[in-house]
């Protein structure tokens, strides 16, 4: 009988010890172990802010519970607990937040937090949980609901296991908390980590060693990038038996192997312009590999050929034909026709054809004609340039030559006016042709030729001066001068008469034929 109750003790005990094992088991699969643990107990007139965790994992590195800067604590608050009021309206600065990281060599998962709380009737009733790495943005958790009100506390809990960003946490990286309580409906509601006798907030999970395996490559870096190359490396690892790489168009890590190598850097030819890739390289440790390391390059554009055989031809003092040479295969060009020698600094006008006639010039100035190709998709080549400079303005030859009141040795000669010119040059010769240098600078429109040779063929050239070395061509009229006077003889005398003769004479003149 003895026996039977001591089987049935036993019995009885190996049930009770199974499922307390088995019970830890579950609650160990469920909640972790515990990573950090905040015990509120002693604390009065809301708590200090940041209070300090109260036990945390020695790989860890927990910061302490922190109010934001909107969260109040007026007014008597619960003893043995931490938080505070003024919930009613929350805004972006009511949160409670802490972080934690693992220190080097520690990885860091989440499986849940565990809340032991207080409320005032008229405090929060739920809140939203997120989390930030690294001081990125806030992602949210999930909700938490605390609908107690009773003086004794509640607890409340939250599941982490499922957010794969705070699975397997590497060393450094820092996990920050934050918790934004809601629905207050009074000012003066109050909320509070409490600790109820042995609890408070707790941060469950698992902390553990980083896996020793084979080191990423780094420094992958692209250089000398052309349309169609560029220089890829990346830095030596020592202990190392090579690494693979991959060069291709997607950002994915490759489902394969790559090409093997014992160097560091590669020379990729033959890619396309304008184009994204990617550079994936990972460690051959001998047998096991690294992760792949990815860094994106993209290409240059294609070069597009700049313009050849600009000229400007036909100029003129206010136009002039200016063009260039085709280019096969091209979208267009534009151009630009200035007075800077500079290449422009933005877009030129297209044109249809290869060719510009520049009309509405300034006389004598010098103007620069610059060209580019236009290859598509923005792709344009550096400029070309030339200059060229129009003629002076035409200045038009004088009119209205006439030689007037001719004798034996002088003319009045006389043109017509023009208006705004500065004056103009004339030449008296025998020479039909027109004069070689200048001649006599004159503002008036007239000039007495005086000594000149008689019965003689003279020629009047005038040409107008219009200022800067401007001067119109020559206008050639040509007039006969007269034939000398010959004087009468003088000093007739008659003498020494006779009944049948007379003497009979007169004053000799020089240079006459006879009389």
């Amino acid at each position: 009988m003895k026996n039977k109750q001591l089987q049935i003790t036993l019995n009885k005990a190996t049930r009770f010890w199974g499922l307390l094992f088995l019970f830890a088991v579950s609650t160990t699969m469920a909640f972790g172990q515990e990573l950090a643990y905040w015990n509120p107990a002693g604390q009065t007139n809301y708590g200090v802010s940041p209070y300090a965790v109260t036990t945390a994992n020695a790989n860890l590195t927990v910061t302490g519970l922190t109010r934001g800067p909107g969260v109040t604590t007026i007014n008597t608050a619960a003893a043995d607990a931490w938080g505070g009021n003024g919930w009613f309206t929350p805004t972006a600065d009511d949160y409670i937040t802490w972080s934690m990281a693992a220190n080097a060599g520690f990885q860091q998962s989440f499986t849940s937090i565990t809340w032991r709380y207080r409320r005032s009737a008229t405090g929060p009733s739920a809140g939203n949980l997120y989390y930030s790495i690294d001081g990125a943005a806030n992602v949210l958790i999930g909700a938490m609901s605390f609908p107690s009100t009773g003086s004794g506390g509640a607890e409340a809990s939250i599941t982490l296991s499922g957010v794969a960003a705070l699975q397997d946490v590497p060393e450094n990286v820092v996990v920050r908390f934050y918790f934004f309580p809601s629905g207050a409906t009074h000012a003066g509601g109050t909320f509070y980590v409490y600790n109820g006798g042995t609890n408070g907030l707790r941060v469950n999970g698992a902390i553990e060693p980083m896996a020793v395996g084979c080191t990423n490559p780094t420094g992958l870096v692209a250089n000398n990038t052309t349309h169609e190359t560029a220089d890829l490396s990346w830095n030596t690892q020592v202990g190392v038996a090579g690494y693979e790489y991959v060069v291709d168009q997607i950002a994915a890590d490759p489902t394969g192997s790559g090409t093997a190598t014992t160097d560091t850097s590669y020379n990729a030819a033959g890619l396309t312009a304008s184009a994204n890739y990617y550079l994936h390289v990972r460690a051959n440790c001998g047998g096991t590999f690294s992760s792949w390391v990815t860094i994106p390059f993209t290409t240059l554009v294609e070069p597009c050929d700049a313009p050849t055989g600009l000229a400007a031809n036909n100029i003129t003092h206010e136009s002039a034909d200016l063009a260039w040479n085709a280019q096969a295969g091209v979208a267009g060009y534009e151009y630009v026709v200035d007075q800077i020698a500079t290449n422009p600094t933005g877009s030129g006008t297209a044109p249809t054809d290869t060719s510009y006639n520049a009309t509405l010039l300034s006389p004598s100035t010098i103007y620069y004609l610059h060209v580019r190709t236009d290859c598509g998709s923005g792709n344009f080549s550096p400029w070309t340039t030339i200059s060229f400079t129009t003629l002076v303005e035409p200045c038009d030859a004088p009119t209205g030559l006439v030689a007037n009141n001719i004798t034996h040795e002088s003319a009045d000669l006389a043109w017509n006016a023009q208006a705004g010119v500065f004056g103009y040059e004339y030449v008296v010769d025998q020479i039909a042709t027109d004069p070689t240098g200048s001649g006599t600078a004159t503002t008036d429109t007239s000039h007495n030729a005086t000594l000149l040779s008689p019965s003689t063929t003279y020629y009047l050239h005038v040409r107008t001066d219009c200022g800067s070395g401007n001067f119109s061509p020559w206008t050639t009229i040509s007039f006969n001068t007269l034939v000398e006077p010959c004087d009468a003889p003088t000093g007739l005398a008659a003498n020494n008469i006779m009944h049948e003769s007379a003497d009979l004479g007169g004053n000799a003149q020089a240079g006459v034929a006879g009389y």
